[in-house]
């Protein structure tokens, strides 16, 4: 499950593995009917997919209980 994976710490404490493209600055994404959050890359006015990953506290659901409104964006692929 590890192979091809980085172990990262993110700026507000999760932990888990990236993919090894990610770079620092790349965001965690969780996308509402998806299974797994999946890290994103900013590219000028759109954003890139870099790969799914695994973040311990956001993977069953966790990211979205008690969400509050200003922390959900539209994104374009």
């Amino acid at each position: 499950a590890a192979q091809k994976r980085n172990f990262f710490t993110s700026t507000i404490g999760f932990m888990g593995l990236v993919p090894e493209e990610a770079q620092v600055g790349d965001r965690i994404c969780v996308l509402f009917g998806v299974e797994r959050p999946f890290v994103v890359r900013e590219n000028g006015p759109s954003w890139t997919m870099v790969g799914e990953c695994y973040v311990h506290g956001l993977m069953d659901g966790e990211a979205v209980d008690g969400l509050p409104e200003d922390r959900v964006r539209e994104f374009e692929f």
